[in-house]
Parts: C-alpha cells; structure tokens; sequence
C-alpha cells in the first residue's frame, strides 16, 4: 500500500512514523511546505519506506510518486 501524508508537524510526523513500521505499507510519502518540518523527520526516521517532498499541497499539480 502507498501512503501520502500532508504535513510534517507533529501530527504527520508521528503518522509517518507508525506507517513506515507497518508491515502492510510498502511506501510513505510525506509533503510539507516547510524545508525545517521535513529535515527534522528525516533526521528522526530512516527507511527505506520513507519519502519527503517539500511541496505546497494547496497547489494542484502534486501526484504520489
């Protein structure tokens, strides 16, 4: 399953990280308009699972990769 999480507060952070543990999750991405939120996750988890997109989510033109 792919996963996209909008926001890498503290809310989509602990959310990302209890997704990418999950056996039934094969790839978590998570998209935040703040370059800080994102560095401060990946700082914290390292998986494979785990992508950071910095995007403004407001915008249309976004996809899951």
């Amino acid at each position: 399953m792919k996963v996209a999480v909008f926001g890498a507060g503290l809310m989509g952070s602990a959310i990302a990280r209890d997704l990418v543990k999950s056996k039934e999750v094969d790839y978590v991405a998570v998209y935040d308009i703040d370059r800080k939120r994102l560095n401060s996750l990946a700082q914290t988890e390292h998986s494979s699972k785990l992508s950071l997109k910095l995007h403004d989510v407001r915008k249309r033109s976004w996809r899951l990769d």
